[in-house]
């Protein structure tokens, strides 16, 4: 037969709550940590991929309206009206502020201001919609 031995460990009541302290720490931090299923994480991916899907789609349609605001000839094209422009001039509510002093097209919604490279084309219809007038 073998002899039985035993260790004894001396702890004092300061390292005894210290040693209980941590240990209820840690399990109660593990305890609040999120239990993520496999179901929860297909449910995540599927969101994810559901966004950059939509995202994409917003991209496509932003890039389409700039197709569309580039092409625009800012022209009504209903027959006698067909020499009108389709602008309407937007004032200056206050002079201090830049809101306002722009054109914008009524067939595709493209802001015109009198600077850049959209001067002429807002020269030219604000000429029009006075005209018009």
């Amino acid at each position: 037969m073998s002899e039985a031995t035993t260790k004894t460990v001396n702890l004092t009541t300061d390292a005894l709550k210290e040693l209980v302290s941590s240990a209820v720490t840690a399990a109660v931090a593990e305890a609040r940590k999120p239990v993520v299923t496999e179901a929860d994480q297909k449910r995540i991916e599927q969101q994810q991929e559901e966004r950059r899907a939509n995202a994409a789609d917003i991209k496509k349609q932003a890039e389409h309206k700039a197709l569309v605001q580039k092409l625009c000839n800012h022209m009504q094209d209903r027959g006698r009206d067909a020499s009108r422009t389709a602008c309407v001039y937007i004032p200056p509510t206050l002079p201090e502020n830049d809101n306002g002093n722009y054109l914008i097209c009524q067939a595709c919604q493209k802001i015109i201001r009198p600077k850049g490279e959209d001067l002429q084309i807002f020269n030219q219809h604000f000429q029009m919609q006075r005209r018009d007038f």
